[in-house]
C-alpha cells in the first residue's frame, strides 16, 4: 500500500475536503471511464482471452502505438527482465528494422493500438512494419491484432478489409488513462503478468479517495508557492519508464490554455522525472542551487531498498563502509540523504513509499496518479481529458505531408 511520508508542509482539513470534492466530481461525473476499470469485468475477461490466444501462437509481441497507447504498457514491460514485448512507438529512420532485430518473425505477433484509429504515427508504423515482414517472406496480416474504438475509423476499416482480428476499446477511456484497460492488460498478460493483481491494486487506490485528495491538496499548495516544476524522483529502478508515463499524464491533462468556461486557465506545473542516484549526479545540482521553483516528490519502494547482493569483502578502501551492506541498502541510504539534503536547503519535498512495485503495487500507483491528476484538473477547472495543443501539431503535420 502506498503511504505518504515526510511532507515538508501540511494541508488543512478544509484543503483536503475541497480536494476530495474536486476528485469526487471527476470520479462520479462520468466524463471518463477510467474510475470504473476495476469493476469493468469485460475488460479483464477479454484481455485474458486475447492474450491467451496470442500466446498460443507467438513467442514475442510487437506493440505499435504512441503516447498513451504505448508508455503505460512499457512501464509494465520494464518491471522485470526478459520481456517478450517490443515497442514501435516513435517515427525514426531505423525504428521498424530495429524493433524486429533478433526476432523470428514467423513467431512474432503484432498488436496495433490506436484509440481514434487515425493516429498517423501508428498507421505509418504499421505500413512500414508490413514491408519489413514482406522482405523477410513472412505474412503480416494474420499475425496482427487491432485495438481501436471504432470499426469505422481508418484502422478499423483496414482491419476489416485485411481480415485482421479486432477488439474494440471503450470510447470512455482516454489514451493516457488506458493502461489498466485492454491497452495495457493484453500485452501484460501475454508477457506473463498476473492481471488480476493489477485489478486488485487499482481497486485499492479507488478505495482510498481521501488519500488521493490529500495528495491533490499538496500539489495545489505547491502551485500556490509558485513551484512550477514538479520533479518526480523514482528510487525504484523498475519504475524508470514510469516517469515518462507520468510526465505525459500530467502535462497533457493539466497544461491548458483555457479553463472550462473559456477564460485563461490557472497555471499548472511542468512535470519532470528522475532516477535514483543517477540524477543525484546531474539534476540534483540544479535542484539544490537553482531557483526555488521545484516541488520534489520522491517515490520509493521497500523492496528495491532491500534487494541485491551483500558486499562481504570490498576491494576498494572507499567501499569499506559498505561491508555487510546490500546494494538495495545503499540505494536506501542515498534516498534518505537526498531527502534530508533538500529538506535542509528549504526545498519543498514529499515522499511516497510502497512495499513493492509488483503487479498490485503498480496497479495501485497507476490508478492513484490518474485519480490525482484528474482531480487536480477538476480543482483547476480545466478539462483533464482533452489535449488541444497535441491535436494542433497533428493537424499541421498532416498539412505539411500533403504539400511534400
Amino acid at each position: 500500500m502506498i503511504e505518504l511520508h515526510l511532507p515538508r508542509f501540511s494541508v488543512s482539513a478544509s484543503e483536503k475536503q475541497n480536494s476530495l470534492t474536486s476528485l469526487k466530481r471527476i470520479l462520479e461525473g462520468g466524463e471518463s471511464g477510467f474510475p470504473k476499470i476495476p469493476h469493468w469485468d469485460s475488460i479483464w475477461v477479454e484481455s485474458k482471452q486475447v492474450a491467451d490466444s496470442l500466446r498460443r501462437r507467438f513467442e514475442h509481441l510487437i506493440v505499435i502505438g504512441t503516447g498513451g497507447s504505448s508508455l503505460g504498457t512499457q512501464v509494465i514491460a520494464h518491471m522485470r527482465p526478459g520481456t517478450r514485448l517490443r515497442f514501435l512507438e516513435n517515427v525514426d529512420g531505423e525504428a521498424a528494422e530495429r524493433v524486429v532485430h533478433g526476432l523470428d518473425l514467423s513467431r512474432t505477433g503484432v498488436l496495433i493500438v490506436s484509440k481514434s484509429g487515425g493516429t498517423g504515427e501508428t498507421l505509418a508504423g504499421t505500413d512500414y512494419l508490413k514491408e519489413v515482414y514482406a522482405r523477410a517472406g513472412v505474412t503480416f496480416y494474420d499475425r496482427c491484432h487491432v485495438l481501436t474504438e471504432s470499426e469505422s475509423s481508418a484502422l478499423g476499416k483496414w482491419a476489416n478489409d485485411k481480415k485482421v482480428a479486432l477488439t474494440k476499446i471503450s470510447s470512455e477511456i482516454g489514451g493516457r488513462y488506458s493502461v489498466l484497460s485492454h491497452v495495457g492488460m493484453i500485452p501484460a498478460c501475454f508477457d506473463g503478468y498476473d492481471i488480476t493483481a493489477f485489478r486488485e491494486g487499482a481497486a485499492l487506490a479507488m478505495d482510498r479517495q481521501e488519500f488521493a485528495a490529500e495528495l491533490i491538496a499538496q500539489f495545489l499548495k505547491s502551485f500556490q508557492r509558485q513551484e512550477w516544476i514538479t520533479f518526480f524522483w523514482f528510487y525504484d529502478p523498475l519504475a524508470r519508464i514510469a516517469g515518462l508515463w507520468l510526465q505525459q499524464l500530467w502535462a497533457e491533462s493539466l497544461g491548458k490554455k483555457k479553463n472550462r468556461q473559456g477564460a485563461p486557465a490557472p497555471r499548472a506545473s511542468t512535470p519532470m522525472a528522475g532516477l535514483g542516484t543517477v540524477d543525484q549526479h546531474s539534476v540534483l545540482q540544479q535542484v539544490i542551487e537553482g531557483p526555488r521553483d521545484k516541488f520534489v516528490v520522491f517515490l520509493r519502494s521497500e523492496a528495491a531498498e532491500t534487494k541485491g547482493p551483500t558486499l562481504s569483502s570490498p576491494d576498494f578502501p572507499d567501499c569499506a563502509v559498505l561491508k555487510g551492506q546490500s546494494m538495495g541498502g545503499l540505494l536506501q541510504v542515498h534516498a534518505i540523504a537526498n531527502e534530508q539534503s533538500l529538506h535542509g536547503e528549504g526545498i519543498s519535498t514529499m515522499t511516497l513509499k510502497t512495499e513493492v512495485l509488483d503487479e498490485k503495487g503498480l496497479g495501485e500507483l497507476i490508478m492513484l496518479m490518474q485519480m490525482v491528476v484528474a482531480g487536480l484538473g477538476a480543482a483547476l477547472d480545466v478539462d483533464p481529458f482533452d489535449q488541444p495543443g497535441v491535436e494542433l501539431g497533428k493537424r499541421l503535420a498532416k498539412e505539411l505531408l500533403k504539400k511534400a
